[in-house]
């Protein structure tokens, strides 16, 4: 992902904690880190923005990627830490709905194109 897509992912996730908190929350990289913050943006961003599981699975790799930032790249094992362990499951499951999305979608399209009379 590019940079640029990183950095606007987040800045988006800034302005939903200051939209929702009224600032009552300090802007810093540390909100990441929160796992409840993070599970409440992507339902309102599901609920709301109507965005495809793929688009959310994306956001949860910058966020992630964030945590990975504060607590330095190689001075702890990423992979048991809860704040990585929770948003990893999540797009799991994300990504796994996208995948049934892509089959139905394939599905309807190859069903339209028999129906279809050449």
């Amino acid at each position: 992902m590019a940079y640029n897509s990183q950095l606007q992912r987040f800045h988006c996730f800034l302005c939903y904690v200051r939209y929702v908190y009224k600032s009552a929350k300090q802007l810093k990289l540390r909100l990441c880190n929160d796992t409840d913050l993070v599970l409440e943006y992507i339902t309102f961003l599901e609920d709301n923005r109507n965005l495809k599981p793929s688009t959310l699975s994306r956001i949860i790799s910058v966020l992630i990627d964030i945590v990975k930032r504060n607590y330095g790249r190689n001075s702890v094992d990423h992979s048991t830490l809860p704040e990585i362990i929770f948003p990893r499951r999540l797009q799991s499951q994300l990504e796994q709905e996208n995948r049934l999305l892509s089959e139905k979608c394939k599905e309807g399209m190859s069903k339209q194109a028999r129906s279809t009379p050449a």
